[in-house]
């Protein structure tokens, strides 16, 4: 596939190790949360964000009331059933998160994980039959600025731009890909081929709405010659989803965020139990408050791993990855953790973070807990 080569920085040295704590955390108290990050370093003072000494940065304070203003308990199950794994960024409204949402969050780190044990690469069957009896569902998501490339693309393909008019184009950035229109027009004679160039540009790297889908496409991409990338396996996945998508799946999403980026901390969201049901309370957002702070849910994170790679279990009960199954499921969390790293660094570097702990009554406590490095 050609594609703009990706602008992700290098992974170094010197990035911070915040995320992998984080990861580790699981069961700990905020008092614990706070004794291990102090014991690695990581608390710092408040600083301007690199690059920009105006912009500012979220405080304590702050922290604390966007934390009590957009998140409330609900039940894992539920949450999942109705709103999903959403991504990490703060122009989302809902659910529990995961930086690329259940798609590229969790889905993506267990398939590839599956290919660097099986030492080849899945093909498009396998990752159909993978995606089949997923236990989710499959989201990830755009922007406006995502839809304007896309848009900018279909107006160049030979085949697509006889299809649209200046109004569709607005309309698709507006609302997202699947107008009245884009349906109309997949209901028709040339749905076939308006499926396939659709499904072919909504996998660019310069068509994506999401960070963290961005990272993983410019990741793969690196060890490629300048001039040509074939497609990975994350372009592979992006092309399925979009596809399943066009065609009107309810289990593969992409969701159109609105506004621009304005967040101005990191918030990690958890509970002082262990998250081991799905049964279990767990902090998820609401549309209530600003959008000034991206959000994770490290506990949750590691749960739907652990699933969804008892699942690549049990779907694939033939391959080698399967011979060993605990260095599969850990193997599978470390490389989530190693690309969060980097859409952090990406993302939100000299950003505060502060840990959002609920009690099994809903009551909050906020503790500044180091910076992004």
């Amino acid at each position: 596939m050609n594609r703009t080569p990706s602008t992700t920085p290098e992974t170094g040295s010197n990035r911070s190790t915040l995320w992998g704590k984080i990861r580790n955390l699981i069961g700990h108290t905020t008092i614990a949360v706070s004794a291990l990050l102090n014991s690695a370093n990581l608390i710092a003072e408040e600083k301007p964000v690199k690059g920009n000494k105006e912009k500012h940065v979220m405080t304590l304070v702050e922290a604390e009331i966007t934390t009590k203003t957009r998140v409330i308990q609900k039940k894992l199950r539920d949450v999942l059933e109705k709103e999903g794994l959403q991504c990490g960024d703060g122009r989302n409204e809902k659910g529990v998160t995961a930086f690329g949402g259940e798609l590229m969050g969790i889905a993506y780190p267990v398939l590839k994980q599956i290919e660097e044990a099986e030492g080849r690469e899945l093909k498009e069957d396998e990752i159909a039959e993978f995606f089949k009896d997923y236990p989710g569902m499959l989201i990830m998501h755009t922007d406006e600025h995502g839809l304007i490339h896309l848009v900018e693309e279909i107006q160049k393909h030979p085949t697509l731009k006889r299809f649209f008019t200046d109004k569709d184009y607005k309309e698709i950035v507006e609302k997202g890909l699947l107008t009245d229109r884009v349906q109309e027009l997949l209901k028709g004679e040339h749905s076939e081929e308006i499926t396939e160039g659709l499904t072919e540009l909504g996998a660019h790297l310069q068509c994506q709405g999401c960070g963290h889908v961005k990272t993983v496409l410019g990741e793969e991409d690196k060890p490629d010659p300048p001039d040509r990338h074939p497609d990975h396996l994350s372009d592979k996945i992006v092309k399925y989803h979009a596809g399943e998508y066009l065609k009107g799946s309810k289990h593969h999403q992409i969701v159109r965020y609105r506004g621009e980026h304005e967040e101005n901390g990191v918030i990690v969201l958890q509970t002082k139990d262990v998250l081991d049901d799905e049964g279990d309370l767990v902090p998820t957002l609401t549309e209530k408050g600003d959008r000034g702070s991206f959000f994770i849910h490290p506990q949750v994170t590691d749960f739907q791993l652990r699933k969804i790679t008892d699942y690549a279990i049990r779907k694939f009960p033939q391959m080698a990855f399967t011979k060993d199954a605990d260095g599969f499921k850990k193997r599978a969390i470390v490389r989530q953790k190693e690309q969060m790293e980097i859409t952090a660094h990406r993302l939100a570097q000299g950003f505060p973070v502060f840990t959002s702990t609920l009690d099994e009554k809903g009551n909050i406590t906020v503790e500044s807990s180091g910076t992004i490095k």
